[in-house]
């Protein structure tokens, strides 16, 4: 996969606590940083839709809800 490198300026706690996870995942930073942005996207993205539901349907219900969930557990 092709790769774009961006500079960024992060808090100084926040670098140190990426840095820690990378080296407990024996990974990149870039690969943590990577990561957490793919969950908020996809975050986002699941929240926009569910937004859109709601608009057209009314409140998602606890029992819909819990479907959900038992999908996406597999």
């Amino acid at each position: 996969m092709p790769v774009t490198k961006l500079t960024i300026s992060l808090p100084e706690e926040l670098a140190t606590a990426i840095r820690r996870e990378a080296e407990d995942q024996h990974t990149s930073v870039s690969a943590v940083v990577a990561q957490a942005a793919e969950r908020q996207l996809r975050k986002t993205r699941m929240a926009t839709v569910v937004a859109e539901w709601e608009a057209e349907h009314g409140p998602v219900t606890d029992e819909e809800m819990d479907r959900v969930r038992t999908w996406m557990q597999g």
